[in-house]
């Protein structure tokens, strides 16, 4: 059996469950329910394999073990324990999932009554003006802004490299100064709870990400052809290699990098037009 200690918010959550489906269904384990709002298929368990007997732990972002803090070999991830696991992290590696990308496409993570695409010539980007992960650097500008949002150069470099008609933001606080300062870009700006966001970020083909697992998980699942991917030289993505002793901070191993060319990793460097 899987079992999943739920951590976080919407965005985290979907990691977790993700990733809970890929072992549970690799290892033919049970599964219980994890609903999460809007996404029905969650609500519903997956049979397998009910083990009474001790129990695994795995934590962090590529899994450890949580009694000895050492990380697990790649093989681990491919063979059943013969114990129950219990998952207790964030699990935020593209890697984890790939294999099932597909199926949390089309199946597991079908949304309800997902939101029709909008025009090709909307540009949305996704900002996130606060800390997302405890222990993660805070480099911030004169502006003020955490280390997981994008910076207002970059914002003012995407405007001009990214065709588009109508401009779009989409933030935790829309109320920042920072929108004072790109007041003169004439874009929308949006905000809400998590599940608001999710879907309005859902059906832009053009989006520009910060450093969110929300933003994250909303691009992947919606109607996105080009999938502008924020800096990785700060923040709590910086980090994409294992940790190697248990006291790191709980951000290091994220990497939610993905292998599919609709994600645009070099914008930065494009010649503005």
């Amino acid at each position: 059996m899987v079992r999943v200690h739920r951590l976080g918010r919407l965005g985290e959550l979907l990691w977790q469950y993700a990733f809970a489906q890929v072992l549970a269904r690799r290892f033919a384990y049970a599964l219980p329910a994890l609903p999460i709002p809007a996404f029905p298929l969650t609500r519903e368990p997956l049979a397998g394999t009910e083990i009474l007997g001790p129990e695994a732990l795995w934590e962090g972002q590529w899994p450890r073990d949580a009694y000895s803090g050492r990380s697990l070999e790649p093989g681990e991830l491919l063979t059943p324990p013969g114990t129950v696991v219990k998952l207790r992290g964030g699990f935020q590696r593209f890697d984890l999932i790939s294999p099932a990308r597909a199926a949390l496409r089309e199946n597991w993570l079908r949304m309800e009554s997902p939101p029709r695409a909008r025009r090709a010539t909307d540009f949305l980007i996704c900002l996130q003006l606060t800390p997302s992960h405890r222990g993660a650097e805070h480099d911030k500008t004169s502006l003020g802004m955490a280390s997981s949002g994008l910076l207002e150069p970059e914002i003012r470099h995407l405007v001009k490299i990214v065709p588009h008609r109508r401009l779009y933001f989409i933030t935790d606080q829309p109320r920042h100064r920072i929108f004072r300062s790109l007041r003169d870009l004439d874009g929308e700006v949006h905000t809400g709870d998590d599940l608001t966001v999710f879907r309005f970020i859902h059906p832009f083909q053009k989006v520009a990400l910060s450093q969110s697992a929300l933003h994250w998980w909303a691009a992947f699942l919606g109607s996105a052809r080009e999938i502008y991917f924020p800096p990785v030289d700060r923040g709590p993505w910086s980090h994409p290699e294992p940790p190697q002793a248990a006291w790191q901070p709980p951000h290091f191993g994220i990497d939610v990098r993905v292998d599919e060319p609709r994600y645009i990793y070099d914008w930065h460097s494009r010649a503005t037009v």
